[in-house]
């Protein structure tokens, strides 16, 4: 599971981006990271995934804790990370090269890496583009190429940062069914919150950097008093007053 206690993270020597965040997500579950723009959702994901700096001790994920530098470094055997930007994710010549970069780095035989990254690639819609360069794509085929790459590894724990952004409506009624089968630990930031009530039953409210709530996703995100301070509105169709299917249907 994870375990964050007591995190406060700063950027230089500016102001607290995170204040005295503390929460635990158990095996399994899904949770919403929701918040106005420099709320610190951004920050939080990285710095579980020991892309930015934290103390010994702050974070768990698993046995390893992000801040000490050897379990810092097993961390990509566990944990996949979905950039807010998909241009920071595609190094590569080609899309299949880009998937397949993250399994092979783990060491895995060569047929393993070619199954999972051939499965990455059907699951997320990107079959016939395999041989494309990745800065040629769209935005939408780049988001779905960044997915790929981190399904290949099938890591225990994904964080998302705005896993929706330039998707379609098709593409993102796919990505809700997607994240609804993947069985790991999942946390997923960002303002869709129409998505984040499709795929998460349970959010956390993030603002300046401290939590202000976190609850079943059906009861806060139903809180217009919460969210419109945030800047943030009740899902459309939490306001149409329709029931949750986890596969992105009413």
């Amino acid at each position: 599971m994870i375990r964050v206690a007591g995190l406060s993270f700063a950027y230089h020597s500016g102001p607290a981006v995170l204040r005295d965040v503390s929460f635990e997500v158990e095996v399994g579950e899904s949770v919403g990271i929701v918040g106005p723009n420099g709320a610190g959702k951004t920050t939080l994901l990285l710095c579980l995934a020991g892309v930015l700096p934290v103390p010994p001790g702050r974070i768990r994920i698993g046995h390893l804790d992000p801040g000490v530098s050897g379990d810092r470094h097993l961390l990509p055997e566990h944990l996949g990370l979905i950039f807010q930007n998909s241009d920071d994710q595609l190094i590569h010549p080609t899309v299949e090269e880009d998937v397949a970069f993250g399994p092979l780095n783990l060491g895995w035989p060569e047929s393993v890496v070619r199954q999972h990254v051939t499965e990455a690639i059907q699951r997320t819609g990107l079959h016939g583009l395999e041989n494309r360069v990745p800065w040629q794509l769209s935005g939408g085929e780049k988001r779905r190429a960044a997915l790929a790459g981190v399904f290949a590894m099938r890591p225990e724990v994904l964080l998302l940062d705005e896993p929706s952004m330039f998707l379609d409506p098709r593409a993102r009624k796919d990505l809700i069914r997607l994240l609804n089968e993947w069985p790991g630990i999942k946390l997923i930031a960002g303002h869709d919150l129409d998505l984040v009530w499709q795929t998460c039953r349970r959010t956390i409210l993030l603002d300046a950097g401290a939590i202000i709530a976190d609850a079943p996703s059906e009861i806060l995100l139903s809180r217009a008093d919460l969210l419109e301070p945030c800047g943030l509105e009740v899902p459309f169709r939490l306001r149409l007053g329709l029931s949750c299917s986890r596969d992105g249907q009413t």
